[in-house]
């Protein structure tokens, strides 16, 4: 961290990062709710791809989604202020908090692997599974709140 702020100021002082192909110029010019859309919509895709269904999914396919629903927090706190708001506010609360709970049934996964599963245990793990399934569903079809293009400018909102 501490060599990567001297890096990128002298990289942008030095504009070196316009000099990228016709690609990379052409989304260097966009607005940057443009390229923050279609970044948030490419990151959301992948959790959705996920399905809805977290109990039908294996201890790696939940790791697998906590690792996406990561990316796409991160995204959201990048490009965040472009779109401040009410709607983002409650989406990135949700999305902490499913990650906790996914975080929660991960832990509980290792438990059982190593067969320190206990009652109390065990019980824990059907209340994590309950609360990240309705975290999942409420977020899930919570409506989009970041602009990529006319479509979500119109209020369509995300597929649950």
């Amino acid at each position: 961290a501490e060599t990567f702020a001297p890096k990128l100021a002298r990289r942008l002082e030095a504009r070196r990062w316009l000099r990228g192909n016709r690609r990379a110029r052409a989304l260097a010019a966009q607005p940057a709710t443009r390229l923050g859309g279609r970044a948030l919509s490419d990151a959301w895709a992948a959790c959705l791809a996920h399905g809805g269904d977290l109990a039908a999914m294996s201890d790696e396919e939940r790791h697998e989604m906590r690792k996406d629903l990561k990316t796409m927090r991160y995204t959201v706190e990048f490009f965040g202020e472009l779109w401040a708001g009410k709607a983002q506010a409650r989406f990135l609360g949700r999305m902490k908090a499913l990650q906790d709970a996914l975080g929660h049934l991960n832990d509980l996964a290792m438990l059982r692997r190593e067969g320190a599963l206990d009652t109390h245990h065990a019980d824990a793990a059907g209340e994590a599974m309950q609360t990240a399934g309705a975290l999942w569903s409420q977020t899930a079809a919570a409506p989009i709140w970041w602009r990529e293009g006319e479509g979500q400018a119109r209020g369509e909102t995300s597929p649950a």
